[in-house]
């Protein structure tokens, strides 16, 4: 039995992807991601999976995730199915979609009344905007 599955060379998925090269070697590096096959003269082979994987990778990275957290949620003990990922994904980025809407709505809000000198109400000045206690995080 011959193997049918279709692989690719680094060079095509940087240019199906635009991901660098670089990029796709240093993943390689840090375990995020693996070619499935990597031939005699060390050329590395992606497969469909591999590249269903890089997407994943590249949205989270979007949801400014680490490569850490990447790492973490793509590897966990109870391995989720691409389903359950891209449904988590997706209700994650719709959550930030709601708060940036807020955020805008805000900021609107601010140039009308900066415009015609009305009085914004401390309460819906911060409306959507971040209030995490900066004092704990590192420079």
């Amino acid at each position: 039995m011959t193997d049918q599955t279709e692989y690719y060379t680094v060079n095509k998925v940087s240019q199906l992807t635009d991901v660098t090269i670089k990029t796709l070697h240093y993943y390689q590096k840090i375990g995020l991601l693996i070619p499935t096959k990597i031939g005699v003269n060390n050329y590395r082979y992606y497969s469909v999976d591999d590249i269903k994987r890089l997407q994943e990778i590249l949205i989270y990275r979007t949801m400014n995730f680490s490569l850490n957290e990447i790492h973490d949620i793509l590897n966990s003990q109870n391995n989720d199915s691409r389903i359950y990922r891209l449904e988590k994904q997706l209700e994650i980025v719709k959550s930030q979609m709601n708060n940036l809407q807020e955020v805008i709505t805000t900021i609107e809000q601010s140039i009308i009344a900066e415009r015609e000198n009305l009085h914004m109400t401390e309460k819906d000045m911060f409306k959507g905007v971040k209030k995490d206690d900066d004092v704990y995080k590192s420079m």
